[in-house]
């Protein structure tokens, strides 16, 4: 179905049910795993919504990259990530992985969530911070009441044409 459509369908159907965040917080040894909007470190804050992200097979270009938003759920201490990023689920061939990164950045300053463009990695004023060691700080904010001056914490994942010509991807998004 998505080498007849041409794309490498990188179906990230993040924040579905699927969808699992590992937060590692402040003062604690070991990571929890829990449900977007169910512990610390979150992103839309209902398990129940799903983005996906696809990109044209056909285009010239050979890197993407899909931003997500991150945002501190829970909690008053921050989500420190440990630089772990998978699928919860892998389907298909037709990508790779090629890395992530987080970027922090005020709306009503002009800027936007990526979404999804060409090019890994993405060219943004905002300098892009490795996974490792990250603090997730910036609370999350109800969807359609986004105060554009609040900080936004944006993990920005690189995919690549893979070996395979059926497309593929990731299935939830596991992040520690």
């Amino acid at each position: 179905m998505w080498a007849a459509a041409g794309l490498v369908a990188i179906a990230l159907a993040v924040l579905g049910a699927s969808l699992v965040y590992h937060g590692v917080t402040v003062g604690q040894d070991a990571a929890e795993r829990h449900l977007d909007g169910e512990g610390p470190l979150g992103s839309v804050g209902d398990p129940s919504t799903s983005l996906s992200g696809a990109f044209d097979q056909n285009a010239p270009a050979s890197r993407w990259t899909l931003g997500v938003p991150l945002c501190l759920d829970q909690g008053n201490d921050p989500a420190v990530l440990d630089g772990t990023i998978s699928g919860t689920q892998v389907i298909g061939d037709g990508f790779t992985y090629l890395g992530a990164f987080v970027r922090e950045f005020t709306p009503a300053q002009g800027d936007t969530p990526i979404g999804g463009v060409e090019g890994f990695p993405p060219n943004v004023k905002e300098p892009l911070h490795n996974l490792k060691g990250y603090a997730v700080s910036n609370r999350c904010q109800p969807p359609g009441q986004r105060d554009p001056s609040a900080p936004y914490t944006e993990l920005l994942i690189g995919w690549g044409r893979g070996s395979g010509s059926h497309g593929g991807g990731w299935l939830g998004l596991d992040v520690a």
